[in-house]
């Protein structure tokens, strides 16, 4: 984990976080200090979504270029920026002092590893959360290896459980893209650039009245 921190630091990948410090605690086990800070929610409407998609995007695209993949990509690792007035030196400042910020953040690094890695035992992983190749199970055939398509499968999982009302001009592209990302076949899927490229265009796109569920 420590590795793949200072790599996406050195390359200067963007919406990801950064250790800033690790002591060793009494029990021999490590605490780690990141930054930036933000909260973890699902997005609350179509910009809210669209922005954090966008970013993770980007972060995925230049992961990718490294050989790097994340592998854990749900919202529960995806956090939105707050700011805080750098004058305000209280560790805990009061809510109305934070402000929000259009950024959104991958972090929890504890999966990520290079290309390629070998499926990992069906135990070892909650079940539906992680990309089909990554697991050895009896269901399916068995991958010996996986690769960048399984942080693809990661936006389809995003998408799958945003559960926001998003507006009929926008729907089926978001549900084709959704389906694209989630394909069972890892080559089939599509790369992080094209992903970004259609969620850029969606979001200067104007969005009608109609409401529809991601369905």
């Amino acid at each position: 984990m420590i590795y793949i921190y200072r790599t996406i630091e050195n390359a200067k990948v963007p919406h990801t976080n950064r250790l800033v410090s690790m002591v060793e605690n009494k029990e021999g086990g490590r605490i780690c200090r990141f930054t930036p800070v933000g909260r973890s929610y699902l997005p609350l409407n179509l910009k809210e979504l669209l922005d954090a998609l966008i970013c993770v995007s980007e972060a995925l695209v230049a992961m990718h270029a490294l050989g790097i993949m994340h592998r854990d990509i749900r919202w529960a690792n995806v956090f939105h920026n707050t700011s805080r007035n750098d004058n305000i030196r209280n560790l805990q400042p009061e809510p109305e002092l934070l402000t929000s910020s259009h950024e959104w953040t991958l972090f929890d690094f504890e999966f990520a590893a290079l290309v390629p890695q070998t499926a990992f035992e069906a135990h070892t992983l909650t079940p539906g959360n992680h990309a089909p190749e990554m697991v050895n199970t009896e269901d399916h055939e068995v991958h010996s290896e996986h690769g960048l398509p399984v942080d693809i499968w990661g936006l389809g999982y995003l998408l799958q459980h945003s559960y926001v009302d998003v507006p009929a001009s926008h729907a089926s592209e978001l549900q084709k893209l959704r389906n694209d990302c989630l394909n069972k076949i890892p080559i089939d899927r599509p790369a992080a650039a094209h992903c970004l490229e259609v969620f850029l265009a969606l979001k200067e796109k104007p969005p009608s009245t109609e409401k529809d569920m991601l369905v």
